[in-house]
């Protein structure tokens, strides 16, 4: 799954979903932070479940938050 957050800043962001997916004992792939206008957007990949899926967004979803899920074909290492 491509996950997408948007928000105004990064700096309270990154530690937060860095701290989820670790809590959850969830592998993070390509993750990488850009500024698109006044914007920071987080991007990567993980292996999820439904229901993880679900756990994301109850976790990460407030004013001000933009999150996507995205299916993406990943290799199997």
């Amino acid at each position: 799954m491509l996950f997408r957050v948007t928000t105004d800043s990064a700096i309270d962001m990154v530690p937060e979903v860095i701290a989820f997916f670790k809590d959850h004992s969830i592998k993070l792939d390509n993750f990488q932070v850009n500024i698109t206008g006044e914007k920071h957007i987080i991007q990567f990949d993980a292996d999820v479940t439904q229901r993880q899926q679900g756990q994301v967004l109850t976790a990460m979803t407030r004013p001000g938050i933009s999150i996507e899920m995205l299916p993406v074909e990943r290799q199997a290492e």
